[in-house]
Formats: C-alpha cells, structure tokens, sequence
C-alpha cells in the first residue's frame, strides 16, 4: 500500500482534531469567505497544520471511493455502546476466573473424604 508523505508524519492529536474539525466544516458546504480566510491562516500556522490537513484531504478523497452501498451497509449497523462494552468486560473477567477457580477444586467441593498429593488411606 502507498503512504502519503502527509500521512508518516507524527501530527499531534489537538492539530488532528482541528484538522477534522475543518474538514467536516468544509464538507458541510461551502465556506464564506471569512471562513476560508480563517482555514488558511490555520494551514500556514505550522508544517504539522499543513500535513494534518493534506492528510484530511486524502482521508476525504480515499472514503469518497467507498461505494455508497457498502458504506451505508456498515455505518448502519447498530453500534453498542460503551457502558455494555464495559459491563461484558466486567462480567467476563468476573466469570472466567470463577470457572476456572470451580474447574479446578470441583473434585475437591463434591467430594467426602479427601487425600494429600501421594498419601494413602484406607476407610472403613
């Protein structure tokens, strides 16, 4: 796969969220004039805000690629939210240790009588 040079740099995150923040701006509809003044004033800022911004543009050129059906297909999937996330990840390391735990000592729990490793006893 081909990389950018806009996409090897490392761009700290606030310029990438302002990056995004324009981009999504600009994809909105078109800008006033003001506006546009304000978006190149933030390009010449710094070399970061210029590779942010490249690297948007080819973020918006690469999804504009994706056909329609598949990205409605997915972007309509229903999402699961944090909080469930969460609590599946709770209940699991919850109830994996737990059944481990039971696996382990079940012999133990059901059993009458019990032996020490190698010791021998005869009951009556």
């Amino acid at each position: 796969m081909h990389r950018s040079p806009a996409l090897t740099y490392t761009v700290p995150q606030h310029i990438i969220d302002e990056a995004a923040g324009w981009l999504m701006r600009t994809s909105e509809g078109e800008l006033a004039q003001a506006e546009l003044q304000q978006l190149s004033t933030w390009r010449a800022q710094s070399p970061e805000h210029e590779r942010a911004w490249q690297a948007a543009m080819e973020l918006q050129l690469l999804m504009s690629s994706v056909p329609t059906s598949l990205g409605k297909t997915v972007l309509g999937r229903p999402r699961t939210d944090r909080r469930t996330l969460l609590k599946s990840i709770a209940a699991i390391s919850v109830t994996l240790p737990a059944a481990g735990l039971a696996y382990r000592h079940w012999p133990d729990l059901t059993a009458d009588l019990h032996t020490a490793i190698g010791e021998h006893r005869e009951v009556a």
